[in-house]
């Protein structure tokens, strides 16, 4: 993996400066950053992420490592500067593909919608279930596998215990579950689920 992205860096330049402004207006919302360390390679502009988990567990994905290049590429197709993201993990290298201003545009107003119902009630979200739950047969036996995620069990703690959020909004996993549905977490977790399948490929 140091060797890999040691190699590819020493193939890029940094960009003068080495940063882009975003600009993104969805709905009545709008959010400005900086994209930072934006290197040229190939002509291209490309962040590079060093990681340390691998991307891949039991065959499916692993977001939490990849939430930052994941959106960055939303981020910067939205706002009409691209930035390609390459990541190095220890199970593997990944080149996120590049995505249209439409699709870009199609996920962050679903995020911007989340965002603003999150400003006036909890909102039934936790990343690992959501991920486990949209790479799993979506049957009893996955129900039964989350709750033990938001539980816990004789041998780990569970995801209730280590989030005052979650103990708060939700003190059990009956009360969590019943304010979500498939078709909402699919709305999340799909697209970018479906943008690392089609860098994997």
């Amino acid at each position: 993996m140091l060797q890999n992205y040691a190699a590819v860096l020493s193939q890029t330049e940094l960009l003068q400066p080495d940063f882009i402004r975003v600009q993104l207006h969805c709905a009545d919302l709008q959010l400005s950053d900086w994209l930072s360390a934006v290197r040229r390679y190939q002509s291209a502009p490309w962040q590079l992420h060093l990681v340390s988990e691998p991307l891949q567990k039991d065959k499916r994905w692993q977001l939490r490592p990849l939430l930052m290049p994941l959106l960055n590429a939303y981020v910067s197709a939205f706002a009409g500067t691209p930035i390609r993201q390459w990541i190095f993990a220890p199970d593997r290298t990944l080149q996120l593909p590049l995505l249209t201003a439409e699709e870009a545009s199609s996920y962050l107003t679903v995020l911007a919608d989340l965002l603003r119902q999150g400003w006036q009630q909890p909102l039934p979200y936790q990343l690992k279930l959501a991920e486990y739950w949209c790479q799993s047969g979506q049957d009893g036996k996955a129900v039964d596998k989350l709750r033990q995620l938001y539980h816990g069990d004789h041998f780990n703690a569970g995801l209730l215990s280590r989030n005052a959020y979650l103990a708060r909004a939700y003190p059990d996993f009956d009360s969590f579950w019943q304010h979500t549905t498939p078709q909402y977490l699919e709305q999340l977790i799909g697209p970018l689920l479906q943008l690392l399948d089609r860098a994997g490929e």
